[in-house]
């Protein structure tokens, strides 16, 4: 991957750009958060809402990622 290197995610969509890529390791590791990203449930002492880097596994080396809104998240009652 490259810096840059990005998809889009929308409610349960995924969407790459055209002629591009995404590692599969690398949304391996973002793919069990995305759900819970998209609530916004706030509570006190809560890891999810402060944490936005995650880390890719990928063996051939260390990639960090970064879970970035790009529309406001529905919220959860």
């Amino acid at each position: 991957m490259n810096v840059g290197d990005y998809c889009v995610v929308r409610g349960s969509r995924l969407s790459i750009p055209e002629n591009d890529h995404f590692c599969f390791y690398a949304l391996q590791s973002i793919l069990p958060l995305i759900p819970a990203k998209q609530r916004v449930i706030e509570e006190q002492n809560d890891w999810l809402s402060t944490t936005w880097e995650i880390e890719c596994p990928d063996p051939e080396g260390q990639v960090i990622l970064r879970i970035q809104p790009i529309e406001p998240a529905l919220k959860v009652h």
